[in-house]
């Protein structure tokens, strides 16, 4: 899937799915407005849905889906998780609100992987980058032949 950022700050965000200290003056930095970028995950939230991007390679990052627009809906290979059904996962749901993710199969399946890219540890970047670079190429070949 890709997307296209049409804002950086929270203005974009109608107050009613804002997360707490989400604000109009909130930025979401490193996005870049008319920036392009692959999705390798949605997080599913009561009126709202996050894209996990990966701006300039700096690492994967959960950006609110109103600041994008669809350019392309390809998903390769992405498998679901139930979060309040997974009892590894169900603390999402009790505390964020988060009922389900898609993903690559280490992030619906592996809470220690989810938790290990937000933390930024080597070993879960380092599987992270791994998948990206399987996704980018399945992206790019699929936009190739289009």
């Amino acid at each position: 899937m890709q997307v296209i950022c049409n804002s950086i700050t929270g203005r974009s965000i109608p107050a009613i799915v804002r997360l707490p200290g989400e604000s109009d003056e909130t930025r979401f930095t490193p996005l870049v407005v008319g920036g392009k970028y692959i999705v390798y995950g949605l997080m599913f939230m009561c009126k709202r849905v996050d894209y996990l991007v990966s701006p300039d390679d700096n690492g994967p990052c959960w950006m609110p889906g109103n600041l994008f627009d669809v350019i392309d809906s390809f998903l390769p290979n992405l498998e679901i998780c139930l979060v309040e059904k997974d009892l590894n996962y169900r603390r999402l749901f009790t505390e964020f609100g988060i009922t389900g993710l898609l993903g690559y199969s280490e992030l619906v399946n592996n809470y220690q992987h989810y938790e290990g890219i937000l933390e930024r540890n080597p070993i879960h970047l380092y599987q992270f980058f791994t998948h990206k670079k399987v996704m980018d190429e399945k992206v790019a070949c699929v936009n190739g032949g289009r």
